[in-house]
C-alpha cells in the first residue's frame, strides 16, 4: 500500500492544506492524474509524491486530521505534467497566494484533461550562455533574437518566444517564416487538435520555437534552452481577471531558472523595474539603439487658450492646420483618444447631476454610432463596465430640468469632427465598437498599410499599428492628454510615456493637446530616456513604491454597502494586529481600507486594502496573508492600485 500526495484540481480555500493524502495499492509517479472523492464530490487530482505506507505511517498519523480515503481510479498512470510544470505550478500558487488547484488548472488545459497525454522525461542542461537574464533595449530587436534563437536550435534546444497580444503574434510569426525558422504558435484560443499535437512535440524534446501569449509558458518543454519575453513593458503580461493573478515576466524568470535556460527581455521602452535591475547588474543590458534612445519634441497645445479664443472643437486650430498640411503632403494622420463613444459625460446644467450607471458608480457614456453588438446607428447611454444601456433621457432624472448636455469627446465625436472638417479624406475609426473582433482590427491595419486610410481615429487599439507605423510615418495627435493623466496610480506617468513613445518615435510630428502644458510628462518626453528613468526611480524610492517595495492589493466586494465597508475595516484591523504582533511595522504598512476607484461595479460595492511590504522572506509575507479571509481577492504585484 502507498500514500499518494495529491493536489485536487478544484478550489481549496487558503490557508488550508493544498496537497492531500490518499492511499492506493501501487506507487504512482509525480504528475500522474487520478480521481478521488473530496467533500463528497468526485474530482481530479495531480500526484505530487508517492511513498510506501510503512515508511510514512508515523508522519501520516501525526499530520493527517481526516480519515484517509483511497484513490477512486487512476485516470493516467503516466505523468501528464512534467517535473518543471509541477514545480512551476507550485511556485505560482505560493508566490501569488492562490489555491494550488487554480495554478494546476492554468498549467493543464481542458484539451489535455479530457484525454490525457503522457509526458516523457525532461533533459535539463546547464545553460552554456550563463544564467544572467538579458534586456535588449532597442526598437529593432530582430538581429539579436535571430542570433539567440538559431544558437539555441543548433544546440538542439527548444525556444519559447512570448508576446503580449495577437498583433505581436502575427508580426513575429511572419518574421519567423521569413527567416525559415521552424515554429509553432500557441495561445488560449488554440484548437484542441493543434494543442495536443504541440504538447506531444514538446514532450518528445523536438527542437522548435514556440511563439505564444502568456499561457505558452506552461507548456511541457522537455529541453528548453531559451525564453524570450518581447515587449517587457506591456501591461498585458499581468493576469488580473482570475486566480492565479500572475505576472508572465516573473513566471518566465522562474521557468528559465527551473529549466536552466537563457532568459531574454526585449522592449522599446522597458519598465523602470527592469532598468533598476540592469543598473544593479541583475540583468545584462544591451542598448539603447538609435531609435530607442531618441528624444521626442512634441508640439504642446494649451487648450485653455483655445477655449478663450472661442474654439469649441475638440481639435485645436494648431492641430487642424497640421492635419490639413499632412493631407496636402499625402501623409497619414493618427488621432489618438482613449475614450470610446461620443461624450464621456452627460450632465444637467440646472442641478449638476451626472447620469450614472445604476449598477456601477461611473458616468454613462453617450454613443451616437454603432455600439459593439449592433452596427446600426444609435443614440444611447452605455456603461463601459457592465454594458448596461439606457435611452438618453429628455429631462434630468434628479431635478426634471431640460438642461441635459453632453461634455467631452470620444472616438465617435472625433470621427464626426474629422469628417466635417475634411470631408474628402478617407477617415476610419479604430475602437472596440467599430472593430469588435481581431479580424476587423486586422482589416483596419491592412488598410493602413495599403495607404487606404488618410486619417485614423483610434483608442489604445492603435498599438496594433506599432509594427507598421514606421513604414508610413504619420502625424500623431494626442487629442486629450489630461483624462489619461487623471488616474491616481503611481505607474500612470511611465505608462503614458511608453505609449506616446511607441506611437510617436516613428511619427514625423507629434502634437499633444492638454489643459496643463506644464506637467512633468511633457518635459520627460523631451529629455533623454535615461533622465526619465532616473527621475521616475528617484520618486518611487522616496515614496517607497515598487520596485523598492512590494504591493499587494486586497479587494472585497458585497452587494450591501454597509457590509462591504464593515468587512473591509475588520480585515484591515486584523492585518494591522497581526503585523504589530509580528513586530514588522517598520517593514509592512496597511494603506486603507478605501472604496475602490470605481466604488460600485456590477451591483457590488468594492473596497480595497493595500499592503506595502519590504519583507524579503516569502514565508514571512505569506504568514501575513494567511489572515486574509478566503472571500477576498488577493493580487500580488497588481498592475494598477485602483
Amino acid at each position: 500500500m502507498y500514500i499518494l500526495r495529491v493536489a485536487p484540481l478544484t478550489t481549496i480555500p487558503l490557508p488550508h492544506e493544498q496537497v492531500l493524502d490518499y492511499f492506493f495499492r501501487e506507487s504512482l509517479p509525480a504528475g500522474a492524474l487520478v480521481e478521488m472523492v473530496l467533500n463528497r464530490r468526485r474530482v481530479l487530482g495531480v500526484v505530487f509524491a508517492s511513498a510506501p505506507l510503512a515508511a510514512v505511517k508515523g508522519a501520516v498519523r501525526k499530520s493527517v486530521r481526516y480519515t484517509l480515503r483511497a484513490v477512486s481510479r487512476v485516470v493516467s498512470p503516466a505523468p501528464v505534467l512534467a517535473g518543471t510544470q509541477l514545480e512551476l505550478a507550485r511556485w505560482v500558487a505560493k508566490y501569488y497566494w492562490a489555491p494550488l488547484g487554480h495554478a494546476l488548472k492554468t498549467v493543464l488545459p481542458q484539451a489535455i484533461l479530457k484525454s490525457p497525454l503522457a509526458i516523457g522525461r525532461e533533459r535539463r542542461a546547464v545553460n552554456a550562455q550563463g544564467a544572467t537574464p538579458r534586456l535588449i533595449w532597442k526598437a529593432d530587436r530582430r538581429a539579436d533574437y535571430r542570433r539567440l534563437i538559431k544558437s539555441a536550435l543548433r544546440g538542439g534546444r527548444q525556444v519559447l518566444f512570448i508576446v503580449p497580444d495577437q498583433a505581436a503574434e502575427i508580426h513575429w510569426r511572419a518574421w519567423l517564416e521569413r527567416e525559415h525558422i521552424a515554429h509553432a504558435t500557441y495561445s488560449s484560443s488554440i484548437r484542441t487538435k493543434a494543442s495536443r499535437a504541440l504538447w506531444q512535440r514538446l514532450a518528445a524534446g523536438e527542437a522548435v520555437v514556440v511563439l505564444g501569449t502568456r499561457s505558452a509558458e506552461f507548456l511541457p518543454f522537455a529541453n528548453l534552452g531559451l525564453v524570450v519575453v518581447d515587449e517587457e513593458d506591456s501591461s498585458a503580461y499581468k493576469s488580473w481577471e482570475q486566480s492565479p493573478r500572475y505576472d508572465t515576466r516573473e513566471v518566465a524568470e522562474k521557468l528559465a531558472e527551473l529549466s536552466k535556460s537563457q532568459l531574454v527581455f526585449g522592449a522599446l521602452s522597458p519598465t523602470s523595474t527592469a532598468m533598476l535591475r540592469a543598473k544593479r547588474g541583475r540583468v545584462t543590458l544591451t542598448g539603447p539603439d538609435a531609435v530607442a534612445g531618441r528624444l521626442l519634441n512634441p508640439t504642446v497645445v494649451d487648450l485653455k487658450l483655445e477655449r478663450r479664443a472661442g474654439n469649441e472643437s475638440p481639435l485645436s486650430r494648431s492641430l487642424q492646420e497640421r492635419v490639413s498640411q499632412a493631407l496636402a503632403e499625402k501623409r497619414p494622420v493618427l488621432l489618438f483618444i482613449n475614450r470610446r463613444g461620443t461624450a464621456p459625460v452627460v450632465l444637467c446644467r440646472d442641478c449638476g447631476a451626472v447620469i450614472e450607471c445604476p449598477r456601477c458608480s461611473v458616468a454613462m457614456v453617450q454613443h451616437r454610432g454603432a455600439v459593439r453588438a449592433t452596427k446600426a446607428a444609435v443614440n444611447v447611454l452605455v456603461c463601459h463596465h457592465c454594458n448596461t444601456r439606457l435611452a438618453v433621457p429628455d429631462v434630468c432624472p434628479r431635478c426634471h430640468g431640460h438642461e441635459l448636455h453632453a461634455f467631452g469627446a470620444g472616438t465617435e465625436r472625433i470621427e464626426a469632427e474629422v469628417k466635417k472638417l475634411w470631408p474628402a479624406a478617407r477617415a476610419t475609426r479604430l475602437d472596440t465598437d467599430a472593430s469588435p473582433t481581431s479580424r476587423e482590427v486586422g482589416a483596419v491595419i491592412q488598410s493602413w498599410r495599403a495607404g487606404d486610410v488618410d486619417i485614423l481615429v483610434a483608442t489604445q487599439l492603435a498599438l496594433a499599428l506599432r509594427y507598421h507605423i514606421f513604414s508610413r510615418p504619420p502625424l500623431l495627435g494626442i487629442v486629450a492628454l489630461d483624462p489619461l493623466m487623471a488616474f491616481p496610480d503611481y505607474r500612470v506617468g511611465e505608462r503614458l510615456w511608453q505609449l506616446i513613445r511607441a506611437l510617436g518615435l516613428a511619427a514625423c510630428e507629434v502634437v499633444v493637446q492638454t489643459y496643463a502644458p506644464e506637467q512633468p510628462l511633457l518635459e520627460a518626453l523631451k529629455s533623454s530616456p535615461e533622465a526619465f528613468y532616473a527621475a521616475e526611480l528617484a520618486e518611487r524610492r522616496t515614496l517607497g513604491l515598487p520596485p523598492f517595495s512590494e504591493l499587494i492589493k486586497l479587494t472585497f466586494r458585497h452587494r450591501d454597502s454597509a457590509k462591504a465597508a464593515a468587512e473591509a475595516a475588520n480585515g484591515a484591523q486584523q492585518l494591522s494586529a497581526v503585523i504589530a504582533k509580528a513586530k514588522v511595522e517598520d517593514r509592512v504598512q496597511i494603506l486603507g481600507p478605501v472604496p475602490a476607484f470605481i466604488a460600485k461595479e456590477k451591483g457590488q460595492y468594492v473596497w480595497s486594502v493595500l499592503v506595502q511590504s519590504r519583507l524579503t522572506s516569502l514565508k514571512a509575507r505569506n504568514t501575513l496573508l494567511r489572515f486574509v479571509p478566503s472571500n477576498w481577492n488577493v493580487d500580488v504585484h497588481p498592475d494598477s492600485i485602483l
